[in-house]
């Protein structure tokens, strides 16, 4: 070897090590930090907000690996509180973000099919009514890999089905911007406008993509090395007590995690139980329903059963809940029955001295739980104590019980009202 190529290699300087996925999940949050500011309600800073970023641009490059994608919903009451920061600053690191303020239903839907890009949907509450509802009908297939979305094509009309599964991000005005059965399938993250005492630097469009291309530079080095996606587990350990949509939703996320290493895999599971189970806006008025009638049973120490009268007036005095003025009256123990009869919920008769009281009971409602609010099962289990219902008779001999209530409530006055807008209630 002759001198010069000697020197050649002692000269040259030794390449880093490619950056682990650890270690690009926290480069991307740190970077999140300057530029985007999360916070809580109480004006918090929510630094947990910024690992579910870093996961979610993550999850855009290994996103086919996995039967679903998580949505991301960045919303807030009102303009002017860092949305459009969010998806700017995710364009300029998500696998091939297209990101625009308006799209018609064909150009989505060949856009999916085509380039598989990351969708980035800003200012959507805006869209026409007509086009906003077909489009959450293409993203609504989207969530899972074989979402298909079926077209007429050519003179003669030919079928054409295109699969419209990416990921996609939705930023708007409002918790509901998007619809119910879209946030369903989405991570929510509500924004705020700064105040005063809190400051990020700014993201200058013309800039930002040059501060931001080193570090997509290395998040495309890394999904080039095959084995790097191969690493992430296909099925990973989720959570106990998330719901089925919800475990869908976050698998991907939790998978990276989980391939991550370190504090990774226990923090991730914990945002999904927050986001998801803790701080959801996504409850359907079933779903709540099913947990204030366990607060009423808590209440009254979790006897065995209650008269349906009592849980719907207590229902009711819950001013912070839809009861009090549900469809512009206070709930009663018919709209209570109409909402539990899809469950195979029935009240039960109940004789005792010259009244005759229908109760719901506490056995019929335990496996309901288990399936729709495992989380209030839970609860239910460890509480339940054979208490008396001071409202109803103490022992068997006093009741005379039917167990099952032979009322046809489709003919209570006339159908169902159906003239409420109901436009913030999530499609079962």
């Amino acid at each position: 070897m002759t001198s010069s190529i000697k020197q050649a290699y002692q000269d040259a300087e030794v390449l880093p090590a490619p950056p682990t996925l650890a270690e690009l999940l926290e480069e991307i949050s740190a970077t999140a930090k300057r530029y985007i500011w999360f916070q809580s309600i109480e004006s918090e800073k929510s630094s947990y907000m910024y690992d579910v970023i870093a996961l979610w641009v993550m999850h855009t490059y290994v996103f086919k690996r996995y039967m679903n994608t998580p949505y991301l919903n960045i919303w807030s009451p009102d303009m002017n509180s860092g949305k459009s920061t969010v998806l700017e600053f995710l364009q300029n690191l998500t696998h091939e973000p297209r990101k625009t303020a308006s799209i018609t239903v064909a150009a989505a839907t060949r856009l999916v099919a085509l380039k598989k890009p990351t969708l980035l949907l800003d200012e959507g509450d805006k869209q026409e009514k007509e086009v906003k509802f077909a489009l959450q009908g293409i993203f609504n297939a989207g969530f899972n890999y074989n979402g298909t979305r079926i077209l007429t094509s050519g003179k003669n009309h030919d079928l054409l089905e295109l699969n419209v599964y990416c990921p996609k991000g939705f930023a708007g005005n409002g918790s509901h911007s998007i619809g119910d059965t879209l946030i369903s399938r989405s991570i929510s993250i509500r924004m705020w406008p700064l105040t005063g005492d809190q400051s990020v630097e700014p993201i200058d469009n013309r800039a930002i993509e040059f501060v931001l291309k080193p570090l997509k530079g290395k998040l495309g080095e890394w999904f080039s090395v095959e084995a790097n996606v191969d690493s992430l587990p296909e099925y990973p350990e989720m959570p106990y007590g998330m719901e089925s949509r919800a475990k869908d939703a976050w698998t991907v996320l939790v998978a990276i995690a989980e391939a991550a290493g370190g504090t990774w895999p226990e923090a991730t599971k914990n945002y999904a139980l927050k986001i998801q189970t803790g701080i959801s806006e996504t409850k359907s008025i079933k779903r709540t329903l099913l947990e204030d009638i366990y607060e009423v049973f808590q209440s009254q120490n979790h006897v065995p059963v209650i008269s349906t009268a009592f849980i719907a007036s207590s229902l009711a005095d819950m001013h912070e809940q839809p009861w009090a003025e549900y469809k512009g009256k206070p709930f009663t123990a018919q709209n209570m029955a109409i909402l539990l009869r899809d469950f195979g919920i029935k009240s039960m008769n109940a004789d005792y001295g010259a009244n005759r009281v229908k109760c719901y009971q506490l056995k019929d409602l335990l496996p309901i739980w288990k399936s729709f609010v495992p989380h209030i099962y839970e609860k239910a289990v460890q509480a339940v104590q054979v208490v008396p219902d001071p409202e109803l008779p103490t022992s068997k001999s006093e009741v005379r019980t039917d167990s099952t209530d032979n009322t046809d409530y489709t003919d209570i006055k006339g159908e169902p009202d159906f003239s409420v807008d109901i436009s913030h209630i999530e499609d079962e």
